[in-house]
């Protein structure tokens, strides 16, 4: 795959992305989001990161991870969150 810098491509491989429902497993400073996302990951999910807006972001802010609706009861158990 070449780079070509034109954004309005990736609207064409992106697939059916935005009509899955994502919801919020967990909530973590910046600096452990990616190593808890990697995790759910290796596992097979789907996971996204939403970092917070640079206004935000200053003092330590939190990212979240989210998972498929479906898969979020199984993220929450590979995360430890489940009582």
């Amino acid at each position: 795959v070449e780079f070509t810098g034109d954004v309005r491509l990736v609207d064409e491989i992106g697939g059916d992305d935005e009509d899955v429902e994502m919801l919020v497993v967990t909530t973590a400073r910046l600096a452990d989001a990616g190593g808890l996302a990697a995790r759910l990951r290796a596992e097979g999910l789907d996971v996204r990161i939403e970092l917070p807006s640079p206004e935000d972001a200053a003092g330590g802010s939190s990212a979240a991870i989210l998972v498929r609706a479906d898969e979020l009861a199984r993220a929450r158990e590979l995360l430890g969150l489940v009582a």
